[in-house]
């Protein structure tokens, strides 16, 4: 019996790739697009600062209208539903559209951010035509999505969602206002910090998401844009949410390049104290050191407040390498080279860690 479930698993994948290369969809570099050709659509607003922009996307509120309808219901803080998402739901409640039983299904087992990402190789609905070649993503496979950009395309049409677009676009408008006097500073201030100035990024995308929870943020990086999709906050901006999604997009590449500095068996005994105290959405030893380091940079970005509330608030969280990487980013502000240079010290010191 073993050995025909292997051999029907075994066709099944087959079926996939094979699916999934005829479509195009599972190379594995990501095309670089020269600046501006991507973003420079009729929805984006202009910030401060001439590589930033928001954007009004009926790309990203049509996938989280699909979304929502499917079952996703995540937020934070006890927080109710922002008024917008309330309508959307309460729009598309009790109805049946095409791919609804499919994401119902795919929200199981993939996070919001894997959507989002899928998303954002194609073009705005109706058709979401592909507009970025390759796929970039090392946990979920391409085809995952094989026919998702056909289903959204045909609940576009019959959940009249350019209707309901239409009728709280004057919210998306106020809220892409917020970010528009705010991002293009908040984005500079970060990447000075870094003291680098020969970032692959080109451009960076804030897109404002109501259908999404309160204070949630997702910064995927496709080419050389980096994307801040950001739900609703509070009365004010939340410009650190987006500084902290822009340093995932200048920082993470940096982990990665210098992680062999970590003695092997120093990063397993530490992601193995680490898996019982970190959210279990960080998978991965990259993305565990990844995401504390980003926090240690938001940390020292909002000094005032960084010894006390928030890094006691991160540790609580289970984020125990954070601190280490604070003091070290200390020593880095003393010192004058930038921190892709400085990134090996930053690493080295974990292999004098012991955690409990």
């Amino acid at each position: 019996m073993k050995k025909v479930f292997w051999i029907v698993v075994g066709v099944i994948c087959a079926i996939l790739v094979i699916i999934a290369a005829t479509a195009g969809i599972m190379q594995l570099s990501v095309v670089n697009q020269p600046l501006g050709t991507e973003i420079t659509q009729a929805e984006d607003l202009p910030t401060s600062n001439p590589w930033v922009t928001v954007r009004l996307d009926k790309r990203i509120f049509t996938l989280f209208a699909a979304l929502n309808a499917a079952g996703y219901d995540q937020e934070n803080f006890d927080q109710p539903y922002h008024p917008v998402r309330q309508q959307v739901r309460d729009a598309l409640a009790g109805k049946n559209f095409s791919g609804q039983a499919r994401l119902r299904t795919e929200l199981s087992f993939l996070h919001p951010y894997n959507f989002i990402v899928w998303a954002l190789y194609f073009d705005q609905p109706p058709r979401f035509d592909r507009v970025v070649t390759g796929w970039n993503e090392k946990d979920v496979p391409a085809f995952f999505f094989f026919g998702l950009d056909s289903e959204l395309s045909r609940f576009y049409e019959e959940a009249d969602i350019e209707a309901l677009w239409e009728q709280v676009r004057p919210q998306y408008e106020e809220e892409a206002a917020r970010y528009q006097a705010a991002a293009g500073q908040a984005v500079q201030e970060a990447l000075d910090y870094t003291r680098m100035r020969d970032v692959t990024l080109k451009q960076v995308v804030i897109i404002p998401n109501l259908l999404s929870a309160h204070w949630s943020g997702f910064g995927p990086s496709v080419g050389e844009t980096a994307y801040v999709i950001i739900g609703p906050t509070a009365d004010e901006p939340d410009v650190s949410l987006v500084q902290h999604e822009v340093i995932h997009s200048i920082v993470g590449p940096l982990v990665e390049a210098n992680l062999q500095v970590i003695d092997p068996r120093k990063a397993d005994e530490l992601y193995a104290a680490l898996k019982k105290t970190v959210p279990s959405s960080y998978g991965s030893w990259e993305s565990v050191v990844e995401e504390q380091m980003v926090r240690a940079v938001d940390c020292r970005l909002n000094a005032s407040m960084c010894d006390g509330f928030i890094l006691e608030n991160d540790e609580a969280e289970g984020f125990l390498l954070e601190r280490y990487f604070v003091n070290g980013l200390k020593e880095f502000e003393h010192d004058n080279r930038t921190l892709a240079e400085f990134m090996p010290e930053l690493l080295r010191v974990l292999n004098e860690v012991t955690l409990p």
